[in-house]
């Protein structure tokens, strides 16, 4: 195998072999003119201490950043490819053993080229003649110091003879691929390094920002699980793996030693309880599943063929089983395989026929997978009131810690040995229920807000609020969804007084935290409804 690297790939292709290739794949001639002109019409300039100097007229080599590049530098590509697949229909070249029934001589993607052949001095010299004609007429060369080959097994020739031949050094797998390790065997905790290293800077970045629970929470849901995605769904990845990746966002969710709730609890979904973040185990299953199905549909997909053909070959996939020398990933995907027939055990259906059910047309879809493997929990009802699209991200978050009793009051924090007085009266146990309706500045407060909203129940503790908003009404709906907004932000406005009042040394300020629950209130509703009847 050779892997290779195009030196400044874009920057060297001849024009007029670009336009040969065009000429050659058979395009229309007023639509090569069209490509040609904007190709030869760039201009360059030079940056000197940052700013501009001059220009000059570019003699070869695509525009960076012109959407029409990529394809442009494809069709260069596609010349190479050609060749090879001539050279081998001619038989001057010979297959790698696991390529030949299915004609595979070379894997491109863009400008990340990898060869195959047998490895014999004929082979490999003829890829090396093909290099040397593609480097002659389209411009490209290569890096021979990062390009690489690798050579394994038994060869009629020496390795070194090939070593002499190709002008690259010998590499050793696992070789990084479009981003992700490439192996022969089961891949080591230490060539996910890249995977830690990435997740690392951005936590570290943002640990520097001031950032609320909900914040650091949508960037690990958007960006860290999204990073860890591109690996799950490549291969199988070990659970200590996992579990360091787990370890590092929990750190820096909490921002302590004490992780408020557990994790396995945050990857439930809201509607369970949870912050509906993804259990990185099952999510990897869940989208290995993909693979599974790619092979029992027979997706038009080389990997797919390449797999039936060397491995699964007459096999029924639903019956089949790896042998001890498969790939993990195969071997992981007929694990996928029974734990999905284990889930159906109790049920008339077959797994060809479940699995249907998850698609969208002929697609497998990995969320609806993700959602039969894992462990179901009772909906928890007053979660339909906290993760409305109107309340503020931070405080929905604020009043999920509440419900599930989590928020660090005094008497959560006993093991710490410190005094247990409410932080605003000084005088009673603060506990969640005392601190947010029994506390008399917290009862002023609900007063006042209870008042301006029309409210006439008793709010004695959270779950009774939500019980109060869950009861049919006639009224203002307007009216209504305010309610819902300011139980949110009246619990987010006490905790945030409390946190003042305990660790900065302020007052207590009642008449400032009415203001600002109405303020918060009203902007929210106003922004949702302009036109309503809530009034200061």
């Amino acid at each position: 195998m050779i892997k290779l690297d195009i030196t400044r790939a874009y920057d060297t292709v001849s024009w007029r072999f670009l336009e040969a290739v065009m000429v050659g794949l058979g395009f229309p001639t007023r639509f090569i003119s069209l490509i040609m002109e904007c190709v030869t019409t760039a201009f360059s300039s030079i940056m000197v201490n940052g700013e501009g100097h001059g220009f000059f007229k570019s003699k070869r080599g695509l525009r960076q950043g012109d959407p029409m590049a990529p394809t442009l530098f494809l069709f260069c590509i596609e010349y190479f490819s050609r060749m090879l697949n001539t050279k081998a229909k001619e038989g001057v070249f010979s297959y790698h053993k696991d390529c030949a029934s299915l004609g595979i001589t070379h894997l491109a993607f863009a400008d990340d080229i990898m060869l195959f052949s047998k490895g014999d001095f004929h082979s490999v010299q003829t890829l090396m003649q093909s290099l040397d004609h593609l480097s002659s007429v389209s411009g490209l060369t290569l890096n021979p110091t990062k390009s690489n080959i690798f050579i394994a097994g038994k060869f009629r020739d020496t390795s070194q003879n090939l070593l002499d031949l190709a002008p690259f050094p010998r590499g050793q797998l696992p070789v990084r691929y479009l981003g992700l390790p490439l192996a022969s065997q089961r891949i080591s905790e230490a060539d996910f390094a890249p995977l830690f290293k990435t997740v690392d800077g951005f936590l570290s970045k943002w640990g520097t920002l001031k950032l609320s629970y909900a914040g650091k929470l949508e960037l690990i849901r958007a960006v860290i699980q999204g990073i860890q995605s591109f690996w799950l769904q490549a291969f199988p990845v070990q659970k200590y793996v996992l579990h360091r990746i787990t370890s590092l966002c929990r750190d820096f969710l909490w921002g302590s030693k004490f992780a408020k709730v557990a994790w396995a609890d945050i990857c439930k979904p809201k509607g369970e309880g949870g912050l509906g973040l993804r259990d990185a185990n099952i999510w990897n299953n869940a989208l290995l599943c993909k693979f599974l199905w790619n092979l029992a549909t027979k997706k038009d997909s080389l990997w797919v063929k390449w797999v039936h053909n060397v491995y699964i070959k007459h096999d029924n996939v639903w019956l089949w089983q790896p042998k001890k020398r498969h790939s993990v990933l195969l071997k992981r995907i007929a694990y996928v395989r029974e734990l999905l027939v284990q889930k159906l055990d109790n049920r008339n259906s077959s797994l060809e026929a479940a699995l249907q059910t998850f698609c969208i047309g002929d697609n497998l879809i990995p969320s609806k997978v993700y959602d039969f493997l894992r462990a179901k929990t009772n909906p928890k009802p007053w979660m339909a009131f906290i993760w409305l699209s109107t309340i503020p991200p931070k405080c929905s978050f604020t009043m999920w810690l509440a419900f599930r009793r989590r928020l660090p009051t005094k008497t959560n924090l006993e093991f710490l040995g410190i005094p247990m007085e409410c932080a605003l009266c000084g005088v009673e146990l603060e506990e969640i229920d005392h601190l947010f309706f029994d506390c008399w500045a917290s009862k002023i407060v609900w007063g006042a807000i209870k008042e301006w909203l029309r409210v006439d129940g008793h709010l004695s503790t959270i779950d009774r609020a939500v019980r109060w908003l869950k009861a049919p009404r006639r009224g203002d709906a307007i009216l209504k969804k305010a309610r819902k907004v300011a139980l949110a932000c009246t619990v987010f406005h006490i905790w945030k007084q409390r946190n003042a009042c305990q660790f900065d040394q302020e007052p207590l300020n009642i008449e400032g935290m009415i203001s600002k629950i109405k303020v918060m209130v009203y902007t929210i509703v106003g922004r949702m409804w302009p036109i309503h009847s809530l009034s200061f």
